[in-house]
């Protein structure tokens, strides 16, 4: 998959260690950790443990509103009936820093993304039901 790209507000392309403490304070927000579920990790040390892996997970890409990193796009290679990383079916996570939200960011990021995967790649994704703009935009 490509991981550079741009849209008519954003661009969007694989986070680094350089992204980190952005990253971090990211997922430090109340409203991104507890739909994410960082909020069930109370211990910063074991935030940033994961913080780390997620940014240097293949399928990690940063969204960047004038050079600012706002969100995250994840692919994660979702376990097969055989218990295995199944490399056709990605299971999706995405999160967007609150002042951006309900003014379409991540609906423009997605689509950028998702038309860039091949043919043959499923992708799923689960959402709080209380969250109408990504129930609409899935």
């Amino acid at each position: 998959m490509q991981t550079d790209f741009t849209t008519e507000r954003l661009t969007i392309s694989r986070l680094t260690m350089h992204d980190f403490d952005a990253y971090c304070q990211l997922i430090s927000l109340p409203e991104v950790g507890t739909g994410a579920g960082f909020n069930l990790i109370g211990n910063q040390k074991m935030l940033g443990e994961v913080a780390k892996r997620q940014i240097q997970a293949p399928g990690s890409l940063g969204v960047y509103h004038e050079s600012q990193l706002v969100g995250a796009v994840l692919f994660f290679p979702a376990i097969g009936e055989n218990h295995l990383p199944d490399e056709n079916h990605l299971e999706l996570s995405y999160f967007l820093a609150p002042q951006y939200w309900n003014q379409g960011f991540m609906t423009e990021a997605l689509a950028k993304v998702l038309t860039q995967l091949p043919d043959r790649i499923t992708v799923s994704a689960e959402v709080f039901s209380d969250n109408r703009a990504s129930m609409a935009f899935l």
